[in-house]
């Protein structure tokens, strides 16, 4: 079962959390969306920008500090540049709602939500939103709608789907499957 330490935050938690400078003390804008590098499973960058505007691609390794109500930089020239369009055209802002299958191709949910490591930016679980018959099959154990899949049950994240091991579906006794936490 994965647990989860204080540094590490749910990504949607992440999202309009404002940026500030330490330089300063200047609020620059506020994180709109973070951007996922697929075939690491990590977060390699972070938009800063406002309601109106996403904003620029920054580097995730600019952020200074991912605190419980704020994200610190040094000052606003650390986000300079940002990323090159082409690299942010292979990063994915749109984890959320893709398709988890199993390595043998049963689908079990979709991705409702994921763990970000603060500090190095790597995802280290994926919460699922589990199909009507997987519910079913779970229903003597949940409680809640959800699951987590951590990172190391993960095969892939696809462009349609995250796939993950067989064995995050096998559940025929009355524990949760192996390396699957409940919630």
């Amino acid at each position: 079962m994965h647990e989860h330490s204080g540094g590490e935050r749910r990504g949607t938690s992440l999202i309009a959390m404002p940026v500030v400078t330490i330089q300063d003390g200047r609020k620059v804008g506020e994180i709109t969306a973070l951007l996922v590098r697929r075939e690491e499973g990590t977060v390699a960058a972070v938009r800063i920008g406002n309601q109106i505007a996403p904003g620029q691609a920054v580097p995730y390794q600019s952020l200074r500090l991912v605190g419980v109500d704020v994200v610190l930089v040094d000052s606003a020239a650390a986000l300079e540049p940002s990323l090159p369009t082409d690299e942010v055209r292979t990063l994915e802002d749109g984890v959320v709602g893709r398709a988890v299958l199993t390595a043998s191709g049963e689908r079990i949910g979709s991705i409702s939500d994921f763990w970000v490591d603060t500090a190095t930016g790597r995802v280290t679980a994926y919460r699922v939103h589990p199909e009507a018959s997987f519910l079913t099959r779970l229903s003597h154990l949940m409680r809640h709608d959800t699951f987590e899949v951590p990172a190391e049950q993960v095969q892939a994240l696809g462009v349609a789907a995250l796939i993950v091991n067989d064995t995050v579906a096998t559940d025929e006794s009355a524990a949760p499957p192996s390396g699957v936490k409940v919630i």
